[in-house]
């Protein structure tokens, strides 16, 4: 084999070692990767159940806020804690007027999340899973409806034997309860450059970065009884980076 052949095949292996190495290499995560996020949101949600969707409506907008805390490498988790609160019939009344019922929803969540920064740009998709609990309650129940379950709970094999009976007299008009719940969403941060790294010697502040947040997200609950509150959401929100 020439010389020239030999310095030919040096330097394209040289080159193939670069590509290996440029594919592989671990991607160049920002300064702040492992900062916590503090994201304020608001999450449009639309719910299966018939019997919510006849009464208050296909969908509502509720609030949260959500913490998103980096454990390890890609890997961070998001909690979350949102409140919707539906009027019967979407009523445009003030409180004091409004006289029908109320149907409240609390979920909380605890996703796991892989995170995944696009190289020289200011976005991170991210995809996560993980358990939720739905708290629910429905204020202010007809009296005919609430008479009907607490005889419905009187009847034989619907109470333990050491159970003491309701009075008959005695009636609320609160039906409420919880329900675990399985989510998994996907969605992007970017990162508009309202706030600029300062150049040195100067040192930030607490507060290193706002994000705006974008995701879709798919909420599973057990169906065999009660309310179906399978949900679908699409959120927007407002994240602080420290």
């Amino acid at each position: 084999m020439s010389s020239n052949s030999k310095e030919r095949s040096v330097a394209v292996l040289a080159m193939l070692i670069l590509l290996i190495n440029s594919v592989w290499a671990a991607p160049e995560y920002p300064d702040d990767w492992m900062g916590t996020r503090l994201v304020i949101r608001g999450a449009a949600e639309t719910w299966d159940d018939a019997g919510i969707t006849s009464n208050y409506g296909m969908g509502g907008i509720g609030l949260g806020i959500g913490v998103v805390q980096p454990i390890w490498g890609p890997f961070a988790l998001d909690v979350e804690f949102t409140y919707n609160r539906l009027r019967e019939g979407g009523k445009k009344q003030s409180t004091e007027e409004y006289k029908g019922r109320l149907f409240q929803m609390i979920p909380v969540s605890a996703l796991v999340e892989f995170r995944a920064p696009i190289s020289r740009m200011p976005v991170e998709l991210f995809v996560g899973t993980g358990p939720a609990i739905v708290a629910y309650a429905e204020d202010q129940q007809r009296v005919s409806y609430m008479e009907a379950v607490v005889k419905a709970t009187q009847q034989p094999g619907l109470r333990a034997p050491n159970d003491i009976a309701s009075e008959p007299g005695v009636v609320g008009d609160v039906i409420k309860g919880a329900r675990p719940s399985l989510e998994v969403r996907a969605g992007l941060r970017v990162d508009p450059g309202f706030i600029r790294k300062p150049m040195a010697p100067a040192t930030t502040g607490p507060l290193t970065g706002v994000e705006l947040e974008l995701y879709v997200a798919r909420r599973f609950t057990s169906t065999s009884n009660g309310f179906n509150l399978n949900t679908w959401r699409a959120c927007f929100g407002i994240g602080m980076r420290f």
